[in-house]
C-alpha cells in the first residue's frame, strides 16, 4: 500500500460520491500524535544517522533559507506565521481523533518507503 493512499483514497471517494457542495472541510490526522523529536529520530534512523535531533532554529535564518530558495515574499511570511504558530501550540486539530478521521500510514513506514530512498538516491 502507497504511504499516502489513505489520504488519496478519502479525497477519490469524495469525489466519486459528489456527496458535498461549496466549501466543505475535513480534517485527516496521521497514524497517531507524534513529537517533532520522535519524527527526527524516526527519519535519522531510516537515513543512517541515528543521533539525529530536532532542533528549532530562529524564525530569521528559516526566513533567509526560504528566501534564497526563492519563495515570493508573501508565501515565506505565510510560512512563517504558520510555524510560528505551530510552535505556539496554536495548530491543532479541530475534530477528535476518529476511526474515520485517522489515516493507517505511520511515518514509520512513509519515511521507509518514499522519504528514505529519495533522500539516499540525492545525496
Amino acid at each position: 500500500m502507497d504511504s499516502s493512499s489513505g489520504h488519496r483514497a478519502y479525497a477519490a471517494n469524495r469525489l466519486a460520491a459528489r456527496d458535498f457542495s461549496g466549501i466543505s472541510i475535513y480534517e485527516l490526522q496521521g497514524q497517531r500524535d507524534i513529537s517533532m523529536k520522535e519524527a527526527a529520530s524516526i527519519v535519522g534512523n531510516s537515513i543512517g544517522k541515528p543521533g539525529l535531533e530536532y532542533v528549532q532554529l530562529p524564525m530569521t535564518i528559516l526566513e533567509s533559507a526560504l528566501k534564497g530558495m526563492g519563495l515570493p515574499e508573501m508565501t515565506t511570511k505565510l510560512i512563517l506565521e504558520m510555524w510560528d504558530a505551530a510552535n505556539a501550540g496554536m495548530m491543532v486539530p479541530q475534530e477528535a481523533r476518529s476511526e474515520s478521521n485517522t489515516t493507517p500510514t505511520t511515518l514509520e513506514s512513509f519515511v521507509a518507503a518514499i522519504f528514505a530512498p529519495a533522500f539516499l538516491q540525492a545525496t
